[in-house]
């Protein structure tokens, strides 16, 4: 794995996720009114014109509001992790796939250093995986 691999990675997830969020937040706008039905404190006309009421009134729609801000956050939060754990995911079969070459070329070189044959790790499976420590690392970030 390069480091143009991982810094390409890094701008292309940062942009996709910013836009992500710029075209969510935006568009909060077209549902709002009905998004928000659920959030609203009640008020009657006769509570208006109680000014206790209406300092109520207003301090638990500021709350309202916030908890809605908040809960919208969050489900924009779980779209833009899955988006970041499918690039990490990437990352790391792509680590997986160097380590293996690395591990390959290594055997080839040990095989002309000693004039014996190296077992070739054909297997897939992490429990048999003969790659290197950095790989396995990399591979670990998940």
């Amino acid at each position: 794995m390069n480091d143009y691999e991982i810094i390409n990675t890094r701008d292309t997830q940062a942009r996709t996720i910013s836009e992500s969020f710029r075209g969510y937040v935006l568009n909060l706008g077209n549902t709002f009114e009905t998004d928000f039905l659920r959030y609203q404190p009640e008020l009657n006309l006769f509570d208006f014109l109680s000014s206790g009421k209406r300092e109520a009134f207003n301090t638990a729609l500021q709350k309202a509001f916030e908890q809605y801000i908040t809960d919208k956050s969050a489900a924009w939060t779980l779209t833009a992790e899955k988006d970041i754990n499918a690039a990490f995911k990437e990352l790391s079969r792509s680590a997986a796939q160097y380590g293996a070459s690395y591990s390959q070329v290594t055997d080839q070189i040990t095989e002309k250093l000693t004039g014996q044959n190296v077992k070739v790790n054909t297997s897939t499976t992490p429990e048999e995986d003969n790659s290197p420590g950095w790989a396995k690392w990399a591979m670990g970030l998940l």
